[in-house]
Formats: structure tokens, sequence, C-alpha cells
């Protein structure tokens, strides 16, 4: 009986180890595109510890030119209480420690954006180039980040990567693992257009 009870654990043990292995396979799925955007990381980016696309549980990598000066992209990212009047997916943006409404190095803020209450942090700030925040949410934790290359005198590639870690990034990689990079495209598409317009949209 002792036998016969052991091998239903293993065979057990082993339907969960397949069942487990299958999963991982799809979720690395070369046309997933959390697997997609892992390939295309930026390795000028500046991830804090703890923090890497190799390791997240979900991962987006954008990138866009834009026809406008760095000063005037990084502008408008900077002036995150504006966020909500051109990316869709941005709403009542707090800033905490300051009250003109920009993000500066160690700005503290709250928002919400996929649906999910966030609080931020800056962790790395250098103006018209880097800005980097962590942020922290139900289920996950997060850390978002900004690289702004002058092109010339007049156009910006704007480089966005993010890293999420939690059951909350883990539900929404199974769900949908391409909404993150969805969403931060529509961010910069509306970043390009406002920029372009010199803050008309």
């Amino acid at each position: 009986m002792k036998m016969k009870s052991s091998m239903k654990g293993v065979k057990f043990t082993l339907v969960v180890l397949i069942v487990s292995t299958a999963v991982s396979i799809l979720n690395a799925s070369p046309n997933d595109q959390v697997t997609k955007d892992r390939s295309k990381a930026d390795a000028q980016i500046h991830w804090p510890n703890g923090f890497s696309p190799v390791t997240a549980d979900l991962f987006a990598h954008n990138e866009i030119i834009i026809s406008a000066p760095v000063r005037i992209v990084f502008q408008h990212i900077q002036e995150a209480t504006k966020w909500p009047k051109w990316y869709s997916n941005s709403k009542n943006v707090q800033i905490h420690n300051n009250t003109d409404g920009l993000l500066h190095s160690g700005s503290t803020w709250d928002w919400d954006t996929f649906g999910v209450h966030i609080k931020s942090q800056i962790n790395e700030f250098k103006l018209n180039s880097r800005i980097g925040w962590f942020g922290n949410g139900k289920g996950m934790r997060a850390y978002h980040t900004w690289l702004l290359i002058p092109i010339g005198k007049d156009k910006t590639k704007v480089i966005m990567e993010e890293c999420v870690y939690g059951e909350g990034a883990q539900k929404l990689r199974r769900s949908n693992p391409a909404v993150m990079h969805q969403g931060h495209d529509i961010w910069n598409q509306s970043l390009r257009q406002l920029a372009e317009n010199r803050g008309s949209i």
C-alpha cells in the first residue's frame, strides 16, 4: 500500500512539472510580445538592483523618433500632472513633494495607469537625457525608464523600457502579454504628436 501511495505521489509530481513546463514554454513563445521586446532591450538603460529585462515577469521595450529637440520632448515627460491631457492611459496624477507639477530628482507621486493605482518615486533624473522611476501597485512592483538621444538639432530618439514583477504582472502576461507594449506605444505616439505640434494637442 505504501509503495502504491508513493508511486501516486511521484506521478502527481510529474504531472505538475509537465504542466508547469508547458506553461513556461507557452509564456516564452517567440511570438510573445514580452519575448520579442526582451530581444530589443537596450544596453544603455540603467537598471537598479533587482530589476532586469531577463528576469522580469512583464517587460516592454518601445522606441520612436520624434521630430522635436530633446528639451521639448523631455519637458512634456517632466510635466507629469499634464499627462492625462494627452496620454489616455494616465489619470489622477498627484505629485507630493513639490507644487510646480514637474518631476524632479526624488519626486514622489500617485497616479492611475493600466487600471492600477500606482505610487511612484524618481530614481534617476538627468535633465534632457534620462528619467527612471519605481512604481508600486497592488500585486506588482515596477521600474519605468526613458532614455532620450538627440539626433542632430531637431530630432530625438526616445527609448522607453519597463520591468514589472509580481502576481499582477504574471496575470497580465498570461492574459495579454502585449498589453504594456501597446499602452507604451500609445504613450510614445501621443508624446510625438504633442512635441511635434509644440504642445498643441
